[in-house]
This record gives C-alpha cells, structure tokens and sequence, in this order.
C-alpha cells in the first residue's frame, strides 16, 4: 500500500469536503487515525495546490492526557510538515466525573471554542471505516436506527463544518500505512477502553463476522443506504452544542 490519498480524493468527490484556501484545524489525538490525517491533508493540498491553512490541535484533559516526551514527539511530527500544533489544557474533570460520551463531548467543545476564536472554518476528525460500522450498529442497538458518522456536517447553526476524509478507509489500512511511512502513534492511556460500550460493540462486530464474512459489507450498505433516505440527520451533530458557551 504505497498511498491512502487516492480514497481521500474520492471521498472528496462525493462529499466536497475541501476548498481553495480553507482554514483547518486538524485534531490530533496521536492515535494513527489522526497521525495520518494530518499527513494526507498535507499530501492533498501539495497535490492539488488548495492553499489549505492546516493547525493541529491536541486536546489534555487532565485524567487522560499524555506524557509530556508523547506530546513533544506529536510538536515535532507536525513541524516536520509546517503546521503548526496547539494543546488545549482543561484540568476541572477527574477520571470518576465523566465516561466516554462525556469525555469526547469535552474534547469537541474546546476544539469547537479554538476554532471560531482563531477564525477556522473547519474541524477535521479522524475517524475511520470501521468507526463508521462502530456508530451505526451503536445506534441500531441503543437508539433503533442507522444514523452513523458522515463524511461532511455542518454544526452550530453552520458556524463550523466538521469533516472526516478517512472515513471510508479501514482501519488495518490505516495501521499498515503506518508502519509503511513510520509514523508515530501513541499509546491510548484511557480509563474506559476497555468498559465502553463502543468496545463491546467492537466484539460484536467480531463474533457475527466469525459466523458471516459479508456482513462488515453488509452492515455498511444498510448504514449507507438510511443516510441516503434521512439527508436531513447530517445537521444533527449540533444538537448537542447548542448551548455552549463558546467565547
């Protein structure tokens, strides 16, 4: 596997995620999702000329942040490309406050709070193929409907878009290319990974691919085909923001 932008590019095509001189902030967990991330929005704006304004940001919460030598190794990752890295401290929540929802709802309103105070248009996550399978088969089981993650969205009464561009790329893909280009990957230091829900699903998804090999597929073309008949969910991301105070 020589290159992940090609499946950018296209994901790109159907979803227009990208244009001329976008200002975007990248979050960076240190996780390879989005170590990557950060390299193939740089290939994509060297390859297509976009003048893309790229800012990558770190969000520390206090009970489960990284090492300062882990944080240092994602600074120099990102000066390697030019961008610049930011870390956004919050110390008021301690592991026993808050699980895993709350954790990423935290992350989300201090990057939503750095963007619109730096005059970004744009936040870039970096979740994959198989967060998408994750989400949707969560909210088949909880919730009783398909509504995963979409490429493209729209929050705070469209102050910001959100975007994923690795979004249809695997996981494995995602490790393996990695290893290939020796990007640095952190190590997960959080309390709840292995008590979540998400990683309950995430076994799920093992034992019914052990009995059908198809059903990955099968599970992403039914995920596919309810956001096709419900456009109008992808404005639902900002529900959970709206009474944010963001400055």
């Amino acid at each position: 596997m020589h290159s992940l932008l090609p499946q950018v590019v296209k994901l790109n095509h159907q979803a227009n995620l990208f244009h001329h001189s976008q200002r975007i902030v990248v979050a960076i967990s240190g996780g390879a999702d989005s170590t990557v991330l950060l390299r193939l929005l740089w290939e994509f704006n060297r390859a297509h000329q976009f003048d893309f304004e790229l800012c990558a940001v770190h969000v520390a919460l206090a009970s489960v942040t990284l090492p300062a030598s882990e944080i240092e190794t994602l600074r120099q990752y990102c000066a390697d490309y030019t961008i610049p890295f930011h870390v956004l401290e919050e110390q008021e929540y301690e592991a026993d406050q808050f699980d895993c929802y709350q954790c990423a709802r935290e992350r989300r309103k201090l990057l939503f709070q750095f963007a619109i105070k730096q005059g970004y248009e744009t936040i870039a996550f970096g979740h994959d193929w198989d967060d998408f399978l994750e989400t949707g088969l969560l909210n088949l089981i909880f919730h009783g409907t398909l509504e995963s993650l979409r490429a493209r969205q729209t929050v705070l009464d469209s102050t910001l878009t959100v975007i994923r561009p690795i979004l249809t790329i695997p996981k494995k893909h995602i490790l393996a290319y990695t290893r290939l280009n020796q990007i640095p990957v952190t190590q997960k230091i959080c309390p709840y990974a292995r008590k979540s829900q998400r990683e309950t699903v995430r076994q799920l998804i093992r034992d019914i691919k052990a009995v059908n090999r198809a059903f990955l597929k099968n599970l992403s073309n039914a995920i596919t085909a309810w956001h096709q008949l419900h456009p109008e969910e992808s404005q639902k991301e900002s529900t959970g923001f709206q009474k944010i105070e963001l400055l």
